[in-house]
Order: structure tokens, then C-alpha cells, then sequence
């Protein structure tokens, strides 16, 4: 820090000269002194600041140049700043100008980023650009209030790529006790965001409502492209009470959906948020299947396995493997139409969960041979003994199976093989060997015997398989 300057009874000229090799520094001696944390503070650069004018109010400017600057997960690169206040006996009027080369935020990037504020008064405008993954225009004008304790927004547009929002009516901004927002609405043709907000003492009632909003045309610095969202979406919803834990209720229903790929899509959502409980209905459909289901749970309670009871049940139905296959990037040993029944229940330190799929028909495919599987039924589900058991049940090439799974739930899985059932139709006079081996190849001979009867049933096994 580089300082120097004159002051007499009619004026005052002061320089400074602040270079910083890092604001991590920085960060660390307001830790150390003040205890003050600033979240991911860092960077290089120059900062010059001025001082001229009567001594009862001389004007100030501030120019710097950061080639790199961090903060909060937010980066900037080659960064600079001109901010002038002509009057300091008048910070209201002040023009503060941010140009940054590129800006880092997660996995988003905007090219020539443009920050202007400009105050002459009570009148303050805005103005923010940036350009990289879609072009992004904001433009405001507010009036605030003679005690400063609020302002009247009175124009605000939002421009990107084909989308222009405009704020339908002034709406009213404070500051006062918390923060509050009167009620506004955006409007972009047919597309409507509208809502409004009070936060204060540490409660919040917020309301919002969003019609036929095309997700489509979402500006990017919203919505990654890699997602691939499309559709419309018309949504309402509510929070009141602590901050810390509010009440939400959510009514959302999306048509025409699109999502990485996945189109088709029709969801209908209606839930609520109240004591770190999610309760609702879910109805999803799309060219994958449908997918319909009610839920009760604490999910705290079940993600820190903490006492608390909870159910949900979900369906789905006509789920057709190769199209799955397709979304999963990924081949599927077997073609057909799945469908299948999820159900929880239980407390979050004892949950019990059952998976049930079932299906008509399946084909498996091997060196260009089709293996035809009929009235398949898989069901995994845990126990009271902290087991995850299955069941797993099937028909081919006349006969019928049956298969018992034992799998404790330990970071080591071994699965146990507990009884195997096997039924076919018998032909008169003929005699059938049952055999059952563990290795593959058939090399190593478990049991065998000869029968005429059409069935035959492996019980008390205890068969072992450790990875």
C-alpha cells in the first residue's frame, strides 16, 4: 500500500496505491484480527484510489484492475472497476462501473461481463450484460424512498436470445425490517412469473406462481443446455413460517416435457414440506413408462437413519427395456416390457423396503439366439433380521423356477442362495435328472437325483457368493 497527499484549508489531493499479490492474504489477516470469514476470497491486481476537492466534500474515484478474482465460488478473470463519487457529501449520486473478461460460476462461463450502476439522486439504474451460453440483458430503474429505507421498482427488463420479460407494474422494494417484495408479475407474451415476498424477524411468507412458462427458452445462465429441458410449465407455490423450517406447498405440472434426451414427458406433482416432512402425489408418464405414487416420509429422519415413520408406494407400469437401454447408454441382457410396484415403510433407523418387477414376457438374446422367458417376478425386500432377500421367479423352455436370495446388509456382500424350485411337465414313463451346481460349466455337482415326478425343490441351503 502506496500513499501520499496535500490537504489545506481549501483543498484536499490524496493518492493510494494498493497492489495485491494475494487476496487470500487478505482473507486470512481479517480472520486473524476482525474475525471475519470471507468465503474462497482471492486474486491479483491494483487498485488506485483518489481524492480531490473542498475538504467539506471532495469527489472520489476508484480504479483497479484484478487479472484475476475470486469469492464465494464466484471467479472473475482480468477483472476492473471505475467507481466515482463527484460529491462524498452526496454518496447517492455515484456511477460504479464492473467489466470483467470472463466470469466462472460452477459449471457455467459468461464471456464480457458489464456491471453499471449509475445513481443521480433518488433515481438508480442498472444495467448488467453478458455474453456465453446465451446472450443475457438486464436493465432496471428504481426511485427510492426519502428515507432510504425502501425504493420502487419501476422498470425492469430481462432479455435473452428470443425471450423478453418486462415487469407488468411498479413494484415496491424494502429494507426496512428484513426484506419484503410487494406483488409484481413478468410477463413474456403468453409466459407469466408472479409472486412476492416478506422476510423479517426470521419468519418468511413467500408466494410465487408460474404460467406456461417453455422451458425451452430459459435463459442459460438458468438452465445448463447440456440438459436439453423443454416444455411448459405451470407451477404455484408457498412457504410460510421460520426460515430455518418453512412450510412449503408445491402444485407443478409440466406438459410435453423434454430432459436429456427423454421426451414425452407428462408430470403432475402435488406436495407440501411441513416439519421435515414430504407428503404428496406423483404422476409421471413418458415414452419410458409411467411412473404414478403417493409418499409420507420424514426424509431427514431417514437419511440420518433417526427415528420417525414414513410410507410411500409408487407404481410403474410398461417400462419397455430397450428404451431404457437407449437412456442408460448401456446394454440390457433381456427385451420386454417391465412393470413393477416400490414400496417403503417403517421408521428411518428400521426402514422396510419392498421392489417388486414383473413381467409378461422377456427375451434374451446370446450369439444371436433368443431365450423366451415367461411370467417373471423379481422381489427384493429387507427384513427384520437386516437382511436384503429376493425372489426371484420365472418359466422357459417348459419349467418352471423358483429362486431364494439372502443378502446381508454390510458393507461386505455375500449372497446366499437359501432354496431353489424347479417344475416342468412331465412326459409319461420318463425319468429326469435334478441337478444343482456351483460353478460355472457345471463342474461342481451340489446334488442330483433321479426322479419321474415333475418337480423338485432344494431347501436349506446355505450356498455363498462373497464380493
Amino acid at each position: 500500500l502506496r500513499a501520499r497527499g496535500t490537504a489545506t484549508g481549501k483543498n484536499v489531493s490524496a493518492f493510494g496505491t494498493l497492489e495485491a499479490k494475494d487476496l487470500g492474504g487478505l482473507g486470512k489477516t481479517l480472520h486473524a484480527f476482525a474475525g471475519v470469514d470471507v468465503p474462497g476470497l482471492g486474486g491479483n491486481g491494483t487498485v488506485r484510489v483518489s481524492l480531490k476537492g473542498p475538504p467539506r466534500g471532495p469527489g472520489a474515484q476508484l480504479l483497479g484492475e484484478l487479472k484475476r478474482f475470486s469469492i464465494a465460488g464466484l471467479q472473475a478473470d482480468v477483472l476492473t472497476l471505475n467507481a466515482e463519487v463527484p460529491d462524498v457529501s452526496q454518496p447517492l449520486d455515484t456511477d460504479v462501473l464492473l467489466h470483467a473478461q470472463r466470469l466462472h460460476f460452477g459449471e457455467r462461463v459468461f464471456d464480457d461481463v458489464t456491471f453499471d450502476l449509475i445513481t443521480h439522486g433518488r433515481q438508480l439504474d442498472l444495467d448488467l450484460a453478458t455474453k456465453g451460453m446465451g446472450d443475457l440483458q438486464v436493465h432496471s430503474m428504481a426511485l427510492l424512498d426519502k428515507d432510504t429505507r425502501g425504493a420502487e421498482l419501476e422498470r425492469l427488463e430481462l432479455t435473452s436470445a428470443d425471450a423478453k420479460w418486462q415487469l407488468e407494474a411498479p413494484m415496491k422494494l424494502g429494507w426496512a425490517d428484513g426484506l419484503s417484495l410487494s406483488a409484481f408479475s413478468l410477463r413474456d407474451g403468453d409466459q407469466r412469473v408472479s409472486g412476492e415476498l416478506g422476510l423479517s424477524r426470521g419468519r418468511v411468507t413467500a408466494k410465487a406462481r408460474v404460467e406456461r412458462l417453455d422451458l425451452a427458452r430459459l435463459p442459460h445462465v438458468l438452465a445448463l443446455p447440456s440438459l436439453g429441458l423443454g416444455g411448459t410449465l405451470t407451477a404455484d407455490a408457498e412457504a410460510t413460517g421460520k426460515i430455518a423450517r418453512p412450510a412449503v406447498t408445491l402444485h407443478a405440472t409440466l406438459e410435453h416435457g423434454k430432459l436429456k434426451g427423454l421426451d414425452a414427458l407428462e408430470v403432475k406433482l402435488d406436495g407440501s414440506w411441513v416439519d421435515e416432512r414430504a407428503k404428496g402425489t406423483l404422476k409421471l408418464h413418458s415414452a419410458l413408462g409411467r411412473l404414478d405414487g403417493t409418499f409420507d416420509v420424514p426424509v431427514l429422519a431417514f437419511l440420518d437413519e433417526k427415528p420417525g415413520d414414513g410410507t410411500a408406494h409408487f407404481t410403474l407400469s410398461a417400462i419397455p427395456l430397450k428404451r431404457l437401454e437407449a437412456e442408460l447408454g448401456r446394454p440390457l441382457p433381456f427385451e420386454g416390457l417391465v412393470s413393477g410396484v416400490i414400496d417403503l415403510a417403517g421408521s428411518g433407523d428400521h426402514p422396510k423396503v419392498r421392489v417388486t418387477l414383473e413381467s409378461d414376457e422377456l427375451t434374451l438374446t446370446r450369439d444371436e439366439k433368443k431365450l423366451s422367458f415367461g411370467g417373471t417376478q423379481l422381489s427384493v425386500f429387507t427384513t427384520d433380521a437386516a437382511t436384503l432377500d429376493a425372489t426371484l421367479r420365472f418359466s422357459t423352455l417348459g419349467a418352471e423356477s423358483a429362486f431364494a436370495l439372502a443378502t446381508p446388509l454390510s458393507p461386505q456382500t455375500t449372497v446366499y442362495i437359501t432354496s431353489a424350485a424347479f417344475s416342468w411337465s412331465a412326459v409319461p414313463g420318463a425319468n429326469y435328472v435334478a441337478v444343482l451346481a456351483s460353478d460355472e460349466g457345471y463342474s461342481s455337482l451340489l446334488s442330483s437325483s433321479v426322479l419321474s415326478a415333475s418337480s423338485q425343490t432344494f431347501s436349506g441351503l446355505d450356498l455363498g457368493a462373497t464380493y
